[in-house]
């Protein structure tokens, strides 16, 4: 008879129950790669990642950008402006975020405010923040030392107010309908307003010295300039598409739009053009040693540089510029690697991590990383071979003991089993519907089978002899592992979702879907069914404790009595997690973070978690020219309403208007309104309504 039973962990945001948090910023950070928009601020390039900022400087003996600090910051960020020696962060949830830039690096967050209501951008001068509210004009407020708001003004010049820019005496704010306003605020806002009229719909502008470059919903920009009284059109640039930015070079200009880079002369003549393969154009213009450059941010990690004279010169500058693919912790060492990453290896002192020492600096491409007693495991797919270190030689420099050549193509991970009943060690390279099995005979690893399956393979374990495999349609596999290395199927089970992760404790098997453990014995016999209050996509097991991460951040649980029960949770988001010695490492492929376990003392604040609220994220991709998606979360069951709206306030189309459990939902708008017709390019609003809460962002269509 199968035992079966159903345990739902309620969590602190439930019950109330005081949980020990993790701390949400780590105590060590290296290695962030992806950025979605750069900054030159002074001799230094700011990138922008979703947790925070990387500070880089050119190194001339590495060739590229390094990091010299990076910055925690207290929610996901969205953008960046800089504005004089203030870089203002906005948030995903709509806060915004100061950091001073006056002085050299280190630089620290001023403060975070977080305005009220909707609005279209911001914009800080001289101590005061502007924000655009569309119809409802531009709103000006003081600043209390970089914690709270206090409201000064409403001006109401502009017909719809959007786009905000500044210099250091004068706000610019683009009116959806006429141009470009430009206030004198000597005299407090609306009392001294020039405007730069255009007869075509703009939707974006730019500031490049004393000109102002005017993007248009058709292809092309109308160049002005602003007079002493009033704005003057100068001429229309015609035969590139309509620029998103607009950023000067020495002698050129650089006109960034959706996949495509155009490079002006200072006759408004094109030079030569750079496709892009994304739409990452949040980048900024350098020069290096003399030389003019333009940065972007690559479409899966790292930074491009881009010749603005030669037209085919373009190059990666980020060193160690990732994904980063694995990382393991062991005693007081991290091991790190990545496919643009050479093999390193980090020393903790203290709280802190001494400079990397390069282990194998010829070969970038680390797929994969492992562990043993004695060795150290490094795969490289593109080369086709497993690396294998005595580990108790990590220092330096360092040549492999043994180099194993894979015959699967795209192999992504490793494991190491010991298989006790049969007195064997294994290792296995785990590749898309394949498994090459090494076996360890003498302290040499051989080649000794190719298992292989129909479906896509997600994650495998080997609990004794029984080897475990989930799939990419949400289904789990047993085979019982021969005496020759053959697999014989015993079962096969349908799983709540993708198998993301499996951790072996107590001769049971934990299969992590989302928020759902399910429990196996032997050859998926069904145990029990535990409900977690977090997505789960990694899992590791240290004696009788179980450490998860996913999106949510990380969890800790109790595995005394068999089934998790909840210690602590916080931190960050992310894909691996890797723990040893009192060191909780993970990564999302484009930073590491370390947390050093520190057991509370007895007279420390717990923290209780608040009730989480419904959560509307931001459209991908964006801008975009054919079709999008929108994604929100569900803390509870809502009756739900998603439409899309223009400027006007005039609903184009209805996305979804039903009653929704607790979960993540994505949902796509094609470009169309409610009678299937294709809508013009500009700006858009997508909104949720809830019974508890009305949440609504920009995205913008480009045709």
């Amino acid at each position: 008879m199968i035992k079966l039973s159903y345990i739902f962990l309620i969590c602190a945001m439930v019950l109330g129950v005081s949980v020990a948090a993790i701390d949400d910023t780590p105590e060590v950070t290296i290695l962030w790669n992806k950025f979605k928009e750069l900054k030159t601020v002074g001799n230094f390039v700011v990138g922008l990642s979703d947790n925070g900022l990387t500070v880089l400087k050119w190194s001339i003996g590495q060739n590229g950008f390094v990091p010299v600090q990076y910055l925690i910051l207290p929610s996901p960020a969205k953008s960046m402006k800089l504005q004089a020696a203030m870089l203002i962060v906005r948030h995903a949830n709509d806060d915004l975020s100061f950091v001073n830039t006056l002085t050299p690096p280190p630089w620290e967050r001023s403060g975070t405010v977080s305005p009220e209501g909707n609005y279209f951008d911001f914009a800080h001068v001289a101590g005061d923040l502007y924000l655009s509210r569309w119809f409802d004009g531009i709103d000006r407020y003081s600043v209390l030392s970089f914690q709270s708001l206090t409201f000064i003004e409403n001006e109401k010049s502009a017909v719809v107010a959007t786009q905000l820019e500044s210099d250091l005496e004068h706000l610019y704010a683009l009116d959806m309908y006429n141009g470009v306003l430009k206030y004198n605020l000597s005299l407090g806002i609306g009392s001294d307003v020039e405007k730069l009229l255009v007869n075509k719909r703009p939707f974006a502008f730019s500031l490049v010295r004393e000109l102002v470059f005017i993007s248009m919903n058709a292809d092309g920009a109308i160049l002005g300039k602003f007079n002493e009284s009033a704005g003057e059109v100068i001429q229309e640039i015609t035969g590139v598409p309509s620029p998103l930015k607009v950023l000067p070079a020495a002698g050129s200009l650089v006109f960034l739009s959706p996949r495509e880079v155009h490079v002006i002369d200072a006759g408004f003549d094109l030079m030569h053009t750079y496709l892009l393969d994304s739409n990452l154009t949040d980048g900024d213009t350098i020069t290096v040693d003399y030389e003019h450059f333009l940065l972007l941010p690559g479409k899966v990690s790292g930074i491009t540089k881009f010749d603005l004279l030669i037209e085919t010169n373009q190059e990666e500058v980020l060193y160690r510029s990732g994904p980063i693919t694995s990382s393991v912790v062991y005693n007081d060492y991290l091991i790190t690697g990545g496919n643009g990453n050479p093999l390193e290896m980090y020393e903790r002192e203290g709280d802190s991590l001494l400079a990397p020492e390069l282990l194998r600096g010829e070969m970038t491409g680390v797929t994969d990383l492992g562990i043993s007693m004695n060795s150290f495991y490094a795969m490289y797919a593109n080369e086709q071979k497993i690396l294998v270190f005595d580990i108790a030689n990590l220092d330096g420099l360092i040549e492999p003991i043994d180099s194993l050549t894979i015959s699967i193509e795209d192999a992504a991970k490793l494991n190491l089993y010991n298989l006790s009943e049969k007195s064997i060690q294994i290792l296995t390279a785990v590749g898309r519907n394949k498994i090459e099995v090494f076996s360890n005979t003498f302290d040499t690893f051989e080649s000794v089978s190719l298992w292989a399956f129909d479906k896509p393979i997600v994650e495998v374990a080997i609990l004794k002899s029984t080897l475990y495999v989930t799939d990419r349609f949400g289904g789990i596999t047993a085979y019982e592992i021969q005496s020759d290395l053959t697999l014989f199927e015993c079962a096969e089970r349908d799983l709540t979702g993708t198998g993301w992760a499996m951790q072996e404790f107590n001769n049971r098997l934990f299969v992590f879907t989302g928020n759902t453990a399910t429990v196996f014995s032997s050859c998926l016999e069904l145990d029990t069914i535990v409900h977690l209050p977090s997505f789960v996509l990694d899992a590791a097991t240290i004696g009788d404790t179980l450490f998860t991460v996913g999106p949510d951040g990380i969890a800790k649980y109790d595995l005394t009595n068999g089934l998790p029960s909840l210690i602590e949770s916080g931190g960050l988001g992310g894909s691996q997690i890797s723990v040893d010695n009192g060191v909780i490492v993970t990564t999302d492929g484009s930073s590491i973070h370390l947390y050093f376990e520190n057991a509370p003392s007895a007279d420390e604040d717990v923290i209780v978690a608040g009730a989480k609220s419904v959560t509307l994220y931001e459209n991908y991709p964006e801008p975009f020219n054919a079709a999008t998606t929108i994604q929100f979360e569900l803390p509870s069951s809502y009756d739900i309403n998603l439409s899309v709206y223009n400027l006007l306030g005039q609903r184009v189309r209805l996305l979804s208007d039903q009653r929704l459990s607790a979960g993540k939902y994505s949902i796509s708008w094609d470009g169309r309104d409610e009678t299937g017709m294709d809508v013009a390019s500009g700006v858009y609003f997508y909104k949720l309504e809830t019974e508890s809460e009305i949440i609504s962002r920009k995205m913008l269509l480009i045709k």
